[in-house]
């Protein structure tokens, strides 16, 4: 997201938001949204076992994902696809 869209994005935050808001975002987007006066509950990442929120309404800023080869490892080890027939996966092979 350029910095344009997340003033645009903050902005239209801003209209929705109340002291009592309770937003998670992305850890980079943090300061960007502070500086405008909305404070962030949690960060991605930082949310697991959490249970304060239970119940109460939440602002989203964000789609929290995993690295591409995440997803593909978790297919493979599911069976779900296999090297040989996966035409449209890429992987790299890195030797440690």
């Amino acid at each position: 997201m350029s910095n344009l869209d997340i003033k645009l994005f903050v902005e239209k935050l801003k209209k929705q938001y109340t002291d009592t808001s309770k937003v998670i975002t992305f850890k980079k987007y943090k300061h960007t949204f502070e500086i405008e006066g909305i404070t962030i509950a949690a960060t991605f990442g930082s949310t697991m076992g959490l249970n304060e929120f239970e119940g109460e309404n939440l602002i989203i800023v964000g789609t929290p994902h995993f690295p591409p080869s995440k997803y593909l490892l978790t297919a493979l080890t599911l069976n779900l696809i296999t090297l040989e027939n996966s035409n449209d996966v890429q992987m790299q092979l890195i030797l440690l």
